[in-house]
């Protein structure tokens, strides 16, 4: 993908700088993989009390209150990744970092993204599209970034 002649000459970027973008976006996509941890402990916390004599009622409140509860997370933590995406996308385009490392942990974190129905699932699928598209475009280093 070409950026436009104006844009390319205002956009030059080192590689350590896309390198650091890039880090910087997937650990803030982290953030649905712990979301989605917080929220399937929250279920299983809620099996587990509904053990017992319990009413109905007082078990459903608790049934509506534990998946309140791990909706939020999963909002919260959405809107976290949802900011990990801008430089994530900056370092991959303006950036031109095409690491073998950027494309496995974006294919990983588009994963993660299209487990979220709605606009995560649009995102995680035209993610995975790109990548796909490009693929050949990342280079065979196995080697972890070095941030220097």
């Amino acid at each position: 993908m070409a950026l436009p002649a104006r844009l390319e000459r205002s956009a030059k970027m080192k590689t350590s700088q896309a390198r650091w973008l890039a880090v910087i976006g997937l650990a803030l996509q982290g953030a649905l993989v712990v979301g989605y941890a917080l929220a399937a402990v929250r279920i299983i916390n809620m099996m587990a009390a509904l053990g017992g004599h319990q009413e109905v009622a007082a078990k459903a409140a608790h049934i509506t209150g534990a998946v309140a509860s791990a909706l939020q997370a999963m909002v919260f933590v959405q809107r976290i990744a949802l900011v990990g995406l801008v430089p994530m996308a900056v370092a991959l385009v303006v950036g031109r970092l095409r690491e073998r490392w950027a494309f496995r942990w974006s294919i990983a974190c588009m994963v993660a993204w299209v487990f979220l129905v709605g606009v995560g699932t649009i995102i995680g699928i035209t993610g995975l599209v790109l990548l796909y598209r490009h693929r050949k475009e990342f280079g065979r280093n196995k080697e972890v970034p070095n941030l220097k």
